[in-house]
């Protein structure tokens, strides 16, 4: 992520038949002063750890980025920082290790991740009982298992742009999650967004935020693994589900940016679809909880 870290002022004119009548300066405070960051290797666990430098008072919501689910795609530095930048610490996990670590299978061991989440409610600030676990594209069914899997140390899950069910890594089939070394059992293929496969989000005591694109080259029936979530979970208050027909599979990124939009008509659509979402995110973070003890 290098678009948007840098501070940087705009000069702007407006002039009427050649004649300036007004000037001024806009400053945008670039995300590296927002939202600055520090390397992480404790615990088990490499990521990067973005701190809020606003001066909110209390504790905030805590969020785990899975990062490095979606070769070729790394959002999770950009998602990580916006998140810090609207005020909410959030750890930038490697998910699958180290970067450059040969890791063929793409496996999480459950173990990095509740070594991540005990590293992030230990931190400043931390609202250590209103953690959020974040993930897009493939890393979605990653964010929706933890917090149903650990209903009682997840609080809420922002899970757009992916499968709501968890998927074998192919061509091999091989575990997406291991729990003590063990297979956690996972569905073979996108396809079939049966009921069974389906995670189990209606134990995730807190928000949900899901969302789907109607042109995704990426997911084509990921609209589909939506609807068959939202018959598993009705919404409740604080979820969003959203559907974007005429979005393309990056919907998810942060919007205000021009990073990767996609060409032609698609653009406009996803645009919109990246401002809704991010409503829906900010809504869910800043609601205050329903839950007793969160």
């Amino acid at each position: 992520m290098t678009w948007g870290g840098s501070s940087f002022s705009i000069d702007l004119q407006a002039s009427v038949g050649g004649r300036r009548v007004a000037e001024t300066r806009v400053q945008r405070t670039g995300l590296s002063v927002a939202a600055p960051s520090r390397a992480v290797f404790d615990d088990g666990i490499t990521g990067d750890y973005f701190q809020p430098t606003s001066s909110a008072e209390g504790v905030r919501p805590g969020i785990i980025v899975f990062d490095g689910t979606d070769p070729g795609e790394p959002t999770g530095v950009l998602v990580s920082a916006t998140l810090a930048a609207f005020g909410f610490p959030t750890l930038d996990l490697s998910t699958y290790g180290s970067a450059g670590q040969l890791d063929p299978v793409r496996s999480l061991p459950a173990e990095r991740f509740l070594s991540a989440v005990s590293w992030l409610r230990a931190q400043p600030g931390v609202d250590d009982q209103r953690i959020f676990t974040f993930g897009a594209s493939r890393g979605a069914q990653l964010a929706l298992w933890a917090a149903s899997a650990y209903p009682g140390t997840v609080y809420g899950a922002i899970a757009p742009g992916g499968t709501t069910g968890l998927i074998c890594p192919s061509p091999v089939p091989s575990p997406a999650v291991t729990v003590g070394g063990a297979w956690v059992p996972c569905t073979t293929g996108t396809h079939d967004p049966a009921p069974a496969a389906v995670l189990d989000v209606q134990r995730i005591p807190g928000p949900v935020v899901l969302g789907c694109a109607g042109r995704d080259e990426e997911l084509g029936n990921g609209c589909a693994w939506l609807a068959a979530a939202a018959r598993k979970r009705p919404l409740r208050e604080g979820d969003a589900y959203l559907i974007a027909p005429g979005a393309t599979h990056l919907f998810y990124l942060p919007p205000y940016t021009p990073l990767l939009l996609p060409a032609g008509s698609a653009a406009q659509p996803t645009e919109r679809a990246r401002e809704a979402l991010w409503a829906d995110v900010m809504a869910a973070l800043t609601a205050p909880s329903s839950v007793p003890g969160h």
